[in-house]
């Protein structure tokens, strides 16, 4: 058996190349924007974050324990699943392979003692450039798949406002502000009498005329 035809073995990383490469892992994911639309939306439901930081981890773990040495094929195939069971997201870009390749690359970069494209990542993460936006199928209610540029942003157990409530309350603050102008009204025209008229039974009428009684036939 030729010995220079074997597969080099899968390299080892030292724990400050794992800790690298886990802020590299952290740093494509941000940028990867169908799995940000899910966490955003929800589409995983209220533990969406927690999904995609799971993930994370099972990413770095694959790299990291793994005794065969892996492809890129592999790699892809496991976030395949995992964006359809956790997020039940079908992406339908190529964002699966451009982020397996990127992986890969930072994880043999690693294994190098290189970090170069690990601190570019993270230097383009704490300027918050956003991702261009990618083609992403979602599930709408009847489970069936809408576009991901739908203007609907309402993720799973969120409370809108209704425009009818809103509409409610200023009606009632108007109706209250209302009833202490006519309040305020009232009592500029109980000022009008002296006491000896209103002992008398005098009462002020809309007409400002003084009747007896008190009540208009």
């Amino acid at each position: 058996m030729d010995v220079g035809m074997e597969t080099p073995p899968w390299p080892v990383l030292s724990q400050e190349a794992v800790s690298k490469l886990a802020s590299g892992v952290h740093s494509t994911f941000v940028r990867w924007t169908a799995l940000q639309l899910a966490v955003e939306n929800e589409w995983g439901g209220r533990s969406s974050s927690q999904k995609a930081a799971q993930l994370e981890n099972d990413v770095l773990g694959w790299f990291v324990h793994s005794k065969a040495r892996r492809n890129t094929d592999e790699l892809e195939e496991l976030l395949d699943v995992a964006m359809i069971e956790q997020f039940n997201v079908q992406t339908e870009d190529d964002s699966l392979q451009e982020v397996s390749e990127q992986l890969f690359f930072l994880h043999e970069e690693c294994s190098q003692g290189n970090y170069e494209t690990v601190h570019s990542l993270a230097a383009a993460l704490s300027q918050n450039k956003p991702a261009s936006a990618k083609s992403v199928k979602a599930p709408n209610e009847n489970g069936e798949e809408s576009d991901s540029d739908d203007d609907s942003m309402d993720g799973e157990g969120q409370d809108m406002p209704s425009s009818s409530g809103q509409q409610d309350m200023g009606m009632e603050l108007e109706s209250s502000s209302a009833q202490g102008r006519k309040a305020t009204r009232q009592e500029e025209k109980a000022s009008t009498l002296t006491e000896e008229e209103m002992a008398d039974g005098w009462q002020e009428a809309p007409t400002r005329s003084k009747r007896r009684g008190g009540k208009r036939t």
